[in-house]
């Protein structure tokens, strides 16, 4: 059998044809940077690759990430037993586990949960995503890191007359922002916060009660590829708040500082576990920098510049292929 099936959700393809193609501009990053430079890269090893919810044929490989849905938690079961049916019937299982379900209340962590117990192959995102399930996991795991999903950007020189910061993420980091507006900013701050995520990302941000101690003008955009590239244009620098004590996010990607280094944009973040081996090239969100960095964005710039040419090539589209090539 030379065949690969990946579990996808259907409705991730919005009633577009089930192919890598279709996962290039998605919202879901894990879907966008993983599944679709993974599946690339095996069709190009001559791998007949399917997708779906619903595992087709007699699949030598499955790969499972995400599920979701507005029925997920009735269908985990589904989900359960056709891995387990095909494990059975000589398939090997790859779980992509790229948030830290385990032990947590997420409502679809009992899936992972077993998922994991007849898995043979788990991929995780960070080194530290793989110290974090090695406390309940005992086999193989491979750590490949999300490709980025933009050409490398220009950096600036001049700054806009409003200072601009650009904020970009899934619904899921929606509320790190919002914490991030209340609580972040000092008397004094003054900034144009440019916001893009999806539909209901926004639909969150714009319901929240949000109160600040900054003067602040707040533009909300529909999240895709090429807005953030436009948005990055007109903005002077990047935010990501997150929470470092979050179990759930603790092991996640480096993915959105990555692509904010190469949207040319001197950024500021919280200190997550896989940001802290590129310390040097962004600053501490917390931090008074992050004042200076608001005043004269342009001081910031040598570190951007080091980081375009040291470590994003390191996430280009074609390594990333290559590591999920190996990887089967």
């Amino acid at each position: 059998m030379n065949a690969i099936h990946w579990v996808i959700p259907d409705l991730v393809f919005k009633g577009r044809e089930k192919s890598a193609e279709a996962l290039r501009d998605v919202t879901v990053a894990s879907m966008r940077m993983r599944a679709f430079p993974a599946i690339t890269a095996m069709e190009e090893k001559g791998f007949n690759v399917t997708l779906g919810e619903r595992v087709a044929g007699q699949p030598s490989h499955i790969f499972v990430g995400k599920i979701g849905g507005p029925d997920v938690v009735s269908q985990i079961p589904m989900y359960l037993d056709q891995l387990r049916q095909h494990k059975a019937n000589g398939a090997k299982v790859y779980l992509d586990y790229t948030d830290n379900h385990i032990g947590t209340v997420k409502f679809v962590a009992p899936f992972y949960e077993e998922a994991i117990k007849f898995t043979d192959v788990a991929i995780v995102p960070s080194l530290h995503m793989a110290g974090l399930l090695r406390a309940s996991y005992g086999g193989e795991i491979a750590v490949i890191e999300d490709a980025l999903d933009i050409s490398v950007q220009p950096i600036k020189d001049q700054p806009q007359k409003a200072r601009a910061l650009l904020w970009f993420g899934h619904e899921t980091n929606i509320r790190y922002l919002m914490n991030f507006v209340r609580t972040g900013f000092k008397a004094g701050d003054s900034a144009k916060l440019v916001i893009l995520s999806s539909a209901k990302g926004l639909e969150m941000f714009k319901a929240a009660p949000l109160q600040s101690n900054a003067t602040l003008e707040v533009l909300l955009y529909r999240w895709s590829p090429a807005q953030m590239l436009e948005a990055a244009k007109v903005c002077d620098a990047c935010i990501i708040p997150s929470d470092t004590e979050d179990r759930y996010k603790s092991g996640v990607s480096a993915n959105r500082l990555i692509t904010a280094l190469a949207l040319g944009l001197p950024t500021a973040a919280d200190n997550l576990e896989s940001y802290k081996e590129f310390s040097e090239f962004y600053i501490d969100i917390r931090s008074e920098k992050f004042r200076a960095m608001m005043k004269d964005p342009r001081a910031f710039n040598p570190a951007v510049r080091k980081a375009q040419q040291e470590i994003v090539p390191r996430f280009s589209l074609e390594n990333i292929k290559k590591a999920w090539s190996s990887l089967v």
